[in-house]
Protein backbone atom coordinates (compact mmCIF):
# COMPACT_ATOMS: atom_id res chain seq x y z
CA UNK A 1 0.00 0.00 0.00
CA UNK A 2 2.96 2.21 0.65
CA UNK A 3 4.45 1.77 -2.18
CA UNK A 4 1.79 2.16 -4.23
CA UNK A 5 0.84 5.56 -2.40
CA UNK A 6 4.46 6.95 -3.04
CA UNK A 7 3.66 5.82 -6.73
CA UNK A 8 0.47 7.79 -7.37
CA UNK A 9 1.88 10.82 -5.18
CA UNK A 10 5.47 10.87 -8.18
CA UNK A 11 2.77 10.04 -10.90
CA UNK A 12 0.78 13.45 -9.66
CA UNK A 13 3.82 15.28 -9.01
CA UNK A 14 5.36 14.13 -12.53
CA UNK A 15 2.07 15.53 -14.42
CA UNK A 16 1.76 18.58 -12.53
CA UNK A 17 5.47 19.25 -13.54
CA UNK A 18 5.27 18.39 -16.80
CA UNK A 19 2.37 20.83 -17.52
CA UNK A 20 4.16 23.74 -15.90
CA UNK A 21 6.36 26.37 -18.41
CA UNK A 22 9.86 26.39 -17.68
CA UNK A 23 10.02 23.86 -14.53
CA UNK A 24 7.42 25.68 -12.49
CA UNK A 25 5.11 23.41 -10.51
CA UNK A 26 1.71 23.78 -9.67
CA UNK A 27 1.17 20.51 -7.53
CA UNK A 28 -0.12 21.20 -3.76
CA UNK A 29 1.36 20.03 -0.80
CA UNK A 30 1.57 18.61 2.62
CA UNK A 31 2.76 21.77 4.35
CA UNK A 32 0.06 23.84 2.22
CA UNK A 33 -2.62 21.66 3.58
CA UNK A 34 -1.80 22.06 7.13
CA UNK A 35 -1.07 25.57 6.71
CA UNK A 36 -4.11 26.07 5.09
CA UNK A 37 -5.92 24.43 7.90
CA UNK A 38 -4.39 26.05 10.74
CA UNK A 39 -5.07 29.14 8.80
CA UNK A 40 -8.89 28.70 8.94
CA UNK A 41 -8.33 28.00 13.18
CA UNK A 42 -7.13 31.48 13.12
CA UNK A 43 -3.76 30.41 14.31
CA UNK A 44 -1.61 32.53 11.78
CA UNK A 45 1.61 32.74 13.02
CA UNK A 46 1.84 29.27 12.63
CA UNK A 47 0.19 29.23 9.40
CA UNK A 48 2.61 31.63 8.07
CA UNK A 49 5.71 29.77 9.31
CA UNK A 50 4.46 26.79 7.07
CA UNK A 51 3.55 28.74 4.55
CA UNK A 52 7.19 29.99 4.52
CA UNK A 53 8.69 26.47 5.06
CA UNK A 54 7.09 25.27 2.04
CA UNK A 55 8.50 28.14 0.08
CA UNK A 56 11.76 27.40 0.98
CA UNK A 57 11.11 23.88 0.32
CA UNK A 58 9.70 24.01 -2.89
CA UNK A 59 11.17 27.55 -4.49
CA UNK A 60 9.49 26.86 -8.28
CA UNK A 61 5.83 25.43 -6.79
CA UNK A 62 3.36 27.94 -7.83
CA UNK A 63 1.08 27.24 -5.53
CA UNK A 64 3.23 27.65 -2.50
CA UNK A 65 3.98 30.66 -4.09
CA UNK A 66 0.49 32.65 -4.49
CA UNK A 67 -0.63 31.20 -1.05
CA UNK A 68 2.21 32.10 0.96
CA UNK A 69 2.14 35.26 -1.02
CA UNK A 70 -1.54 36.25 0.03
CA UNK A 71 -1.52 34.65 3.91
CA UNK A 72 1.69 36.87 4.10
CA UNK A 73 -0.35 40.04 2.20
CA UNK A 74 -3.18 39.35 4.72
CA UNK A 75 -0.96 39.78 7.86
CA UNK A 76 0.31 43.15 6.55
CA UNK A 77 3.55 41.55 5.81
CA UNK A 78 3.59 43.39 2.29
CA UNK A 79 7.25 42.92 1.52
CA UNK A 80 7.43 39.37 1.71
CA UNK A 81 4.01 38.98 -0.07
CA UNK A 82 5.85 41.12 -3.02
CA UNK A 83 8.78 39.51 -3.01
CA UNK A 84 6.97 35.62 -3.19
CA UNK A 85 4.85 37.67 -6.47
CA UNK A 86 7.88 38.98 -8.21
CA UNK A 87 9.85 35.90 -8.05
CA UNK A 88 6.62 33.90 -9.20
CA UNK A 89 6.53 36.16 -12.19
CA UNK A 90 10.31 35.94 -13.00
CA UNK A 91 9.60 31.92 -13.02
CA UNK A 92 6.55 32.06 -14.82
CA UNK A 93 7.53 34.34 -17.39
CA UNK A 94 4.46 35.40 -19.93
CA UNK A 95 2.06 32.71 -18.28
CA UNK A 96 -1.19 34.33 -18.41
CA UNK A 97 -2.78 32.32 -15.75
CA UNK A 98 0.37 32.76 -13.50
CA UNK A 99 -0.27 36.44 -14.44
CA UNK A 100 -3.90 36.59 -13.62
CA UNK A 101 -3.26 34.74 -10.59
CA UNK A 102 -0.42 37.46 -9.58
CA UNK A 103 -2.89 40.17 -10.58
CA UNK A 104 -5.84 39.18 -8.36
CA UNK A 105 -2.68 39.09 -5.49
CA UNK A 106 -0.98 42.43 -6.27
CA UNK A 107 -4.55 43.82 -5.84
CA UNK A 108 -5.08 42.11 -2.31
CA UNK A 109 -1.49 43.14 -0.89
CA UNK A 110 -2.26 46.02 -2.26
CA UNK A 111 -0.26 47.02 -5.01
CA UNK A 112 -2.65 48.18 -7.34
CA UNK A 113 0.51 49.62 -10.52
CA UNK A 114 1.73 45.84 -10.22
CA UNK A 115 -1.62 44.66 -10.35
CA UNK A 116 -2.83 46.56 -13.33
CA UNK A 117 0.61 45.44 -15.02
CA UNK A 118 -0.47 41.97 -14.70
CA UNK A 119 -4.12 42.21 -15.63
CA UNK A 120 -3.23 44.29 -18.76
CA UNK A 121 -1.08 41.39 -19.49
CA UNK A 122 -3.55 38.98 -18.89
CA UNK A 123 -6.17 40.93 -20.96
CA UNK A 124 -4.07 40.29 -24.49
CA UNK A 125 -4.45 36.70 -24.08
CA UNK A 126 -6.90 35.29 -26.01
CA UNK A 127 -7.75 32.69 -23.13
CA UNK A 128 -8.42 35.32 -20.89
CA UNK A 129 -11.29 34.95 -17.89
CA UNK A 130 -13.98 38.10 -17.91
CA UNK A 131 -13.35 38.63 -14.37
CA UNK A 132 -9.55 39.83 -15.17
CA UNK A 133 -11.51 42.34 -17.28
CA UNK A 134 -13.41 43.33 -14.49
CA UNK A 135 -10.77 43.32 -11.78
CA UNK A 136 -8.68 45.82 -14.10
CA UNK A 137 -11.46 48.25 -14.60
CA UNK A 138 -12.34 48.33 -10.58
CA UNK A 139 -8.80 49.17 -10.32
CA UNK A 140 -8.79 51.99 -13.44
CA UNK A 141 -11.69 53.46 -11.26
CA UNK A 142 -9.85 53.10 -7.87
CA UNK A 143 -7.33 54.95 -9.82
CA UNK A 144 -9.41 58.00 -11.08
CA UNK A 145 -8.72 56.21 -15.17
CA UNK A 146 -12.72 56.33 -15.17
CA UNK A 147 -12.00 56.37 -19.16
CA UNK A 148 -9.71 53.41 -19.44
CA UNK A 149 -12.47 51.49 -17.00
CA UNK A 150 -15.31 52.28 -18.89
CA UNK A 151 -12.91 51.23 -21.90
CA UNK A 152 -12.09 47.72 -20.26
CA UNK A 153 -15.46 46.79 -19.74
CA UNK A 154 -17.13 47.97 -22.84
CA UNK A 155 -14.30 45.54 -24.54
CA UNK A 156 -15.45 42.81 -22.10
CA UNK A 157 -19.03 42.74 -23.36
CA UNK A 158 -17.94 43.09 -26.74
CA UNK A 159 -16.43 39.91 -26.07
CA UNK A 160 -18.57 38.44 -24.14
CA UNK A 161 -22.42 39.80 -25.26
CA UNK A 162 -24.12 37.15 -23.19
CA UNK A 163 -21.29 37.57 -20.45
CA UNK A 164 -21.31 38.74 -17.05
CA UNK A 165 -24.76 39.83 -16.13
CA UNK A 166 -23.60 42.51 -13.57
CA UNK A 167 -22.43 44.40 -16.12
CA UNK A 168 -26.20 44.65 -18.04
CA UNK A 169 -28.26 45.86 -15.25
CA UNK A 170 -25.70 48.98 -14.85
Amino acid sequence: RNRQAKEKRRARDASASSSCRRGLVQADLPDLRQARALWQQHRFPAALALFDKAVRKHPRNATALIDASRAFGARFEIERAEQLLDRLLRLAGPDPRIAHLCGQSYRMVPRPDKAIACLQRVIGDRHCPADAYLELAVLYERRGRLGEAAAVVRECLARWPDGPMALKSS
